[in-house]
């Protein structure tokens, strides 16, 4: 969900005609970035929190408390309210620096994908067992990633060309 509202958040508006307006206002481009990272960002990470919260009910009720305690150790909490945001968030500033950039909603998804793939990785790899991290491994991992993000927020403030867009998409 919130790559694909990332990756759609300058195009479409660009589409729709309402982005030279937004751009024509009196902010700064990093409060017009991070405003399109929070509104890709916040909708996923509510949708999976509510979700993790119905599988927590569903599970605890068909299989008792022993699957409730499991799913609501440190690891699992870890991993769905700190690493999870860490990682929708860096697929959301990526998704937006792509939208910034390219003018085809459907090459911004395509990269969009491409940026997702290792993130898929680490998961099948936690999730077969291959490579078990534990709740302060997530919390290391989501530290990075928000370190990483947020250095990828500033260098998308830098590509974006306010000008260009302005003058140069048709």
């Amino acid at each position: 969900i919130p790559l694909s509202i990332a990756t759609f958040s300058i195009i479409g508006e660009k589409q729709d005609s309402s982005l030279e307006p937004v751009l024509a206002a009196p902010i700064r481009t990093v409060e017009l970035l991070a405003g399109k990272v929070i509104a890709a960002l916040v909708p996923g990470i509510l949708a999976g929190w509510l979700t993790y919260l119905v599988f927590v009910a569903l599970a605890s009720l068909v299989y008792g408390p022993a699957l409730f305690g499991v799913v609501t150790g440190p690891s699992w909490l870890m991993g769905v309210f700190v690493l999870g945001p860490a990682m929708g968030l860096a697929s959301v500033v990526a998704g937006v620096i792509v939208s910034s950039r390219v003018t085809d909603p459907r090459v911004a998804q395509q990269i969009g994908g491409i940026i997702i793939v290792p993130i898929i990785g680490v998961i099948l790899l936690q999730a077969t067992g291959t490579v078990l991290v534990g709740a302060t491994g997530y919390f290391i991992l989501a530290m990075i990633v928000t370190f990483v993000s947020l250095i990828g927020l500033r260098i998308g403030v830098t590509l974006f060309e306010r000008e260009a867009i302005l003058t140069r998409w048709r």
